[in-house]
């Protein structure tokens, strides 16, 4: 039998806040107890007495689990799920160990599984993943509903915790390993074969695939252009889908020599599935005025306090109950014993780390997400690494860091389809609370300043590819109670005095882009920065009504910004946009084509541009806010592309403009605005025609009402008389020249620059080695040999010399650096992958994880795996062999060449 669309549910623990008792947040052991309670030993029916199978009466001492079994794997004891469960189980509760065979069909329904703190439950591991051919299927079912009344009863669930899988232990799951994308160039509506760049090994006839739309729209029909089919055929370099497309797909045009655009699609199956009952995926309750729907029987999956998680190439498709259309809460807990029962409760997702802080780190790679009512993959309070996951059809956001102290990564993930309260028709009832985030459809939700996003892509999102936040109030104490502070110091921070450090020092002291390489198209704005000091660097938006916006946020640098609009139909927009309390921004490298106006240069604190292309009707707008005298520049290698006379559709084509903001305060300063670009051979300071003329009224009766009534219809020459200048803090002086191309501006020749343009972005090179060492080592072929320059030699190591623990190979820096990426080589490294975790240490004893790595297996080349990490001198790699075909050399590990890159400075 071949079990389509496998389902393991693993029950998420609760809130991804918190559950509130008596008014303080829940306690640790509380929290524990909640879960424990679903699944408490006194009503047990099937408890195991030996290791055995599960179809296997002797493992349960004469009658196998059956329809609504209450199933207990005793500690001590491993259990292997070795066929297909027909009947659905209640609960599994697992202090020992549950395998699941990775060589044949297995399916077990089920409503609720607890992995407990030393219980495991492995899905394939990282040595012995589950076969290609086979399929593991965990269905999560819902039985009776949630009881929230009667105490006494087993289902007895008050915080809503149950229909899923909670992990408070251990948790490995490995399918077959599958890339999640291929690209293509566009494609027209009633096609139904695509031709694709490649077909990616693994995908085969059947898997469900999500082909990307290219509308720049928000709202729920241009959401629809992202379409989900089923291969029905794979034939070299072409993919057949099961009907046609009903959608064009386009790229833009563009004048970027070394920019390739493309699309995307994606693959949602997996051989291992975690999926609700299809009779419970759109079960609900209306609540209240009818404007609140709680979903009560999808499941979720939550790894909660001290989980080990190492989750690959697996589907959760049809998860998560926390509905973020309307306000979501927690379950309270009063003085009186009752419980006032939460109706959309929080942090019930598809995936969910809850609150693990830096007891372990937690890889989740390689895995599908298919539609969630709220959020996709979510890091709450977590070191999390996640890599190379694809999500669709999530609502609100698909992928999260959820509160602000998260540590780890977003690297190669894949978000389509992302929709939320901000695509038309839809709303939402209440306002949100500083858990309450992250609705209005964010394909990547950023409240951590301490998380890395690389090499991400955004496509379909009725707000922004990617939004920061951070939550105001935070600061004064939350970090603190919350962070370990020994991981915050090892993992971002320059501080060498563990006790002074905080999250927000790091955040602030940091200097390196957390946001690099990422793409976002189709849909509203590319990147918004809201309250976070974003730094990035690569970032490209394209299809999107603005590229970048911000609110609130300041001091943020960006480096090889691309920003592409359309250049037949210039959109009606601004392609960079600034927001008037953002101060201190700056862009160097900047590409903007096809939009209204290319960016708005910010008004507030330092502000500039360093080097750019801009092919806009508008290209640079200065923005004169009366009460500021903050400088802005717009200096070096700046050229300009040119729109054709139906593009410009009768508008002049303004290379720079300057506009003027009216201020509440009184006199008004001098602000320097600079242009010095290297075509024109001459640095010049902008003036502004209109409001530096003597006639000039700010407040004329019936336009503009004065904060001051004795301003109405006051000119220029009575402000000089009031403040003892202009409006603009000076007039024009003589010797300014009108240029072409410009508009409102006249341009004083200067030799100086009142401002000191800002592009530093931060270089790594390899960093110096002190010393290599290792615990074992094969026929002479020492460490030494990693780092000699020589390819043609080579460290090699074998388990057996270890008696199959961990072969440990370590190296020593000359100081404590800031760490970007490690560099390996590997001896048949083309045709074989090599397991490899990375730790890092300040001292050589305290190490810290940082990652772990399977290598690509089709190069022999050095492979470059990213770190990320301040104040290393030693990285310790924890080695286990290799996946090759001959069973016997599995055991063999080696290393050709080793570089590390980084920075000589400790962040």
């Amino acid at each position: 039998m071949r079990y389509i669309r496998l389902a393991l549910i693993v029950l998420g623990l609760f809130s991804a806040v918190t559950v509130w008792a008596s008014g303080d947040e829940m306690s640790h052991d509380a929290e524990h107890m909640a879960v424990l309670n679903l699944v408490q030993g006194q009503f047990v029916t099937h408890k195991s007495i030996q290791d055995g199978d599960w179809s296997d009466p002797n493992t349960w001492g004469g009658a196998v689990p059956d329809l609504g079994s209450r199933v207990q794997i005793s500690a001590g004891h491993h259990v292997t799920l070795d066929k297909p469960v027909a009947a659905p189980i209640r609960t599994v509760r697992i202090d020992g160990t549950l395998s699941v065979a990775t060589n044949k069909n297995v399916a077990l329904t089920l409503e609720t599984m607890v992995v407990t703190d030393n219980g495991s439950l492995q899905i394939g591991t990282q040595y012995q993943p589950t076969a290609a051919n086979v399929e593991v299927v965990f269905i999560d079912y819902d039985n009776n509903g949630f009881e929230t009344v009667d105490n006494a009863s087993a289902d007895f669930d008050p915080f809503k915790l149950g229909v899923g899988l909670i992990v408070m232990g251990n948790l490995e799951a490995h399918g077959a390993i599958k890339k999640g994308y291929t690209t293509f160039d566009g494609a027209k509506a009633g096609d139904s074969v695509l031709n694709v760049d490649t077909v990616p090994a693994g995908w085969r006839v059947g898997d469900i695939v999500a082909v990307a739309g290219t509308t720049r729209g928000s709202t729920l029909s241009d959401a629809e252009q992202h379409e989900m089919r089923t291969i029905v055929s794979l034939t070299g370099s072409t993919i057949e889908l099961d009907s046609p497309l009903a959608y064009d797909r386009h790229l833009p045009r563009h004048n970027k020599a070394d920019l390739t655009l493309k699309l995307h699609i994606i693959n949602l199956t997996r051989n291992i599935t975690f999926s609700t009952h299809p009779d419970g995926r759109d079960t609900s309750v209306t609540h209240g005025d009818s404007r609140k729907q709680e979903f009560t029987q999808r499941g979720h999956l939550m790894f909660m306090h001290s989980a080990s998680v190492d989750f690959r190439y697996v589907a959760l498709h049809y998860l998560g109950r926390t509905n973020k259309r309307w306000t979501a809460q927690s379950t309270v807990l009063n003085e009186d014993g009752s419980y006032t029962v939460a109706t959309n409760p929080l942090a019930r997702y598809p995936l969910h780390f809850h609150m693990n802080y830096d007891q372990q780190l937690g890889v989740v790679e390689g895995n599908a997400v298919l539609t969630s009512p709220g959020f996709g993959y979510v890091n709450h309070s977590s070191y999390a690494r996640m890599r190379d996951n694809v999500a669709y059809g999530v609502f609100g956001s698909a992928f999260v860091s959820e509160l602000g102290d998260e540590l780890g990564s977003f690297i190669g993930n894949i978000a389509m389809k992302t929709y939320g309260t901000k695509t038309s028709g839809t709303g939402r009832v209440g306002g949100a609370s500083r858990f309450d985030k992250g609705h209005r459809g964010e394909s990547f939700w950023i409240q951590s300043r301490l998380v890395q996003y690389q090499d991400n892509i955004a496509i379909g999102f009725s707000w922004a590819g990617f939004s920061t936040w951070l939550e105001q109030g935070f600061d004064s104490g939350f970090y603190d109670r919350h962070v370990n502070a020994r991981l915050v110091n090892n993992y971002k921070s320059e501080y060498n005095d563990v006790d002074t450090v905080s999250v927000e020092q790091a955040r602030n002291n940091n200097t390196t882009p957390l946001y690099v390489n990422n793409l976002a198209y189709s849909g509203r704005m590319g990147f918004e920065d809201a309250r976070l000091r974003a730094k990035t660097n690569g970032f490209t938006a394209h299809n999107v009504f603005a590229g970048q916006t911000r609110w609130y946020s300041g001091t943020s640098d960006h480096w090889n910004t691309t920003v592409i609009g359309d250049l037949d139909n210039p959109v009606d927009a601004k392609g960079i946009e600034e927001h008037g309390n953002s101060p201190r921004i700056t862009y160097t490298d900047l590409h903007v084509e096809g939009y209204a106006e290319g960016i708005a240069v910010c008004r507030k604190g330092y502000c500039g541009v360093v080097n750019a292309f801009m092919n806009n009707v508008t290209d640079f707008t200065f923005n004169k806010q009366w009460n500021y005298g903050s400088p802005a520049y717009v200096v070096g290698d700046v050229r300009f592309g040119k729109l054709s006379d139906a593009a410009l559709a009768g508008r002049e084509r303004i290379h720079f403009d300057v506009e003027f903001g009216y201020g509440s305060t009184t006199k008004s300063p001098f602000t320097p605005m600079v242009i010095d670009i290297d075509d024109w051979g001459q640095a010049y300071q902008v003036h502004m025609i209109k409001e530096q003329a003597p006639e000039f009224v700010p407040y004329p009766t019936g336009e503009r009402n004065p904060p001051v009534a004795e301003w109405a219809d006051k000119d220029n020459l009575w402000f000089e008389q009031l403040w003892g200048t202009p409006i603009g803090g000076t007039w024009i002086p003589d010797n300014a020249i009108a240029v072409a191309k410009t508009h409102n501006m006249r341009l004083e020749p200067i030799s100086t620059l009142p401002v000191t343009p800002v592009s530093y972005l931060p270089t790594y090179e390899p960093l110096s080695i002190a010393a290599v060492s290792a615990n074992t080592e094969n026929q002479g072929r020492v460490a030494d040999l990693a780092i000699d320059g020589d390819p043609a030699t080579k460290w090699v190591a074998n388990l057996e010399d270890v008696a199959h623990e961990d072969i440990l190979f370590t190296i020593e820096l000359d100081g404590q650096y800031y760490v970007n990426s490690l560099a390996m080589s590997h001896a048949n490294g083309d045709i074989r992958s090599y397991y490899i975790d990375v730790d890092v240490s300040r001292d050589g004893v305290n190490f810290t994880p940082v990652d772990r790595y399977l290598t690509p297996g089709n190069t022999a080349e050095l492979v470059g795996y990213p770190i990320g990490t301040s104040g290393v001198k030693y990285i310790r790699l924890r080695m286990q062999g290799n996946n090759g075909a001959d069973l016997v050399k599995r055991g063999w590990t080696n290393i050709q060449e080793l570089q590390v890159v980084g920075r000589h400075s400790q962040y």
